[in-house]
């Protein structure tokens, strides 16, 4: 899998905003800055990245609302920086005192994070599609393009089908991007939303899960409801 890359002030800061953001949870240490001469950096960078590698993975392995928050999964979201050729980011690593990390850590089964919401004023109905964890790439391959469509059953036409923005080499999407269907209140009761996440690499285009959820089986849709749901892998 495609690594991500993270300079060690990165690290620091996200740490502070998971300490304040979580208080009554202890937090694994983050591994201390070390300042060494040039000859012995690469040394240190690669002991470096090992630390910072199981530092992220004892934050995976906590509870949900730690290791599932959209602030570490945020922190995990490959960039465009991250595509950069490998040879050119291994030199900068050494000079930036960067650090890679693998989302290999932790392989869990395929899930989707979404907020749901109604505003019956406008009788607007609003899927926030937040991240997407643990995808299963397509065989003979390491990797993946993800996107989301998303539709509101029956829809015998497919007319309201929506769709995400895609994501690049990436089995852990973070999309955070809302797709809104209006739809009159009395009609929810017999509405079901069906996800899909595609691989736009493959060829042909292949789902990597899919997901159906019944809209009246959700609880606060006045005020968001938001959770994990597990996909089906289709492949």
């Amino acid at each position: 899998m495609e690594p991500v890359f993270r300079r060690f002030s990165e690290f620091h800061e996200m740490h502070a905003k998971m300490m304040a953001l979580f208080p009554d949870h202890t937090l694994p240490a983050l591994p201390g800055k070390i300042y060494v001469g040039r000859s012995h950096v690469r040394h240190v960078s690669e002991k470096r990245r090992v630390q910072l590698n199981n530092y992220v993975q004892l934050l995976l392995k906590m509870d949900s609302i730690v290791a599932e928050s959209d602030l570490l999964c945020t922190f995990l979201h490959r960039m465009i920086r991250d595509d950069t050729d490998a040879s050119k980011m291994e030199e900068e690593l050494l000079e930036s005192n960067s650090n890679s990390i693998s989302m290999d850590a932790v392989a869990t089964h395929p899930k989707i994070k979404l907020c749901i919401s109604y505003n019956s004023s406008d009788q607007l109905l609003s899927v926030m599609v937040r991240h997407v964890r643990n995808l299963v790439p397509v065989s003979g391959t390491n990797t993946a393009n993800p996107y989301v469509k998303v539709y509101v059953l029956p829809d015998p036409y497919k007319a309201t089908k929506k769709k995400t923005k895609v994501a690049k080499k990436t089995l852990h999407p973070t999309f955070n991007e809302t797709l809104e269907y209006r739809i009159p209140q009395v009609d929810l009761v017999s509405r079901t939303l069906y996800l899909c996440v595609w691989d736009q690499a493959s060829l042909p285009k292949q789902c990597l899960g899919a997901l159906t959820i019944d809209i009246a089986s959700l609880n606060q849709l006045t005020s968001g409801s938001e959770d994990w749901y597990n996909l089906d892998n289709k492949h």
